[in-house]
C-alpha cells in the first residue's frame, strides 16, 4: 500500500542501508541501443571483403533464407568432410 506521495528524487535508501541508484526517465540515446524501429540497427561493414562475404552468409543463414548445410559450404568452399 502506498502513502499516496510520489517517490523520492534521485538516489534511495533501501530497507537494507544500501543506496540504490537512480531510475532515469529519459529514453536511451542512438548510442545506448542496437535496434530501430525497423528492427537491428546494421554495424559498419567489415573493411575485408572475405569478411563482408561471411557476414553476408552468416545473416543470411539468421534470417533463414539458407540452412546450416548451406552456409558451411559458403563459408568453407575448401572443405571436403561432407563430400
Amino acid at each position: 500500500t502506498g502513502s499516496g506521495s510520489p517517490p523520492p528524487a534521485g538516489a534511495v535508501v533501501a530497507p537494507t542501508g544500501q543506496e540504490t541508484a537512480p531510475i532515469s526517465t529519459d529514453p536511451p540515446s542512438p548510442t545506448e541501443t542496437s535496434t530501430s524501429a525497423e528492427g537491428p540497427v546494421p554495424e559498419a561493414a567489415p573493411a575485408n571483403p572475405i569478411d563482408a562475404e561471411r557476414l553476408r552468409v552468416l545473416e543470411a543463414l539468421e534470417r533463414g533464407e539458407i540452412d546450416i548445410d548451406e552456409a558451411l559450404a559458403r563459408l568453407d568452399p575448401d572443405d571436403t568432410r561432407g563430400v
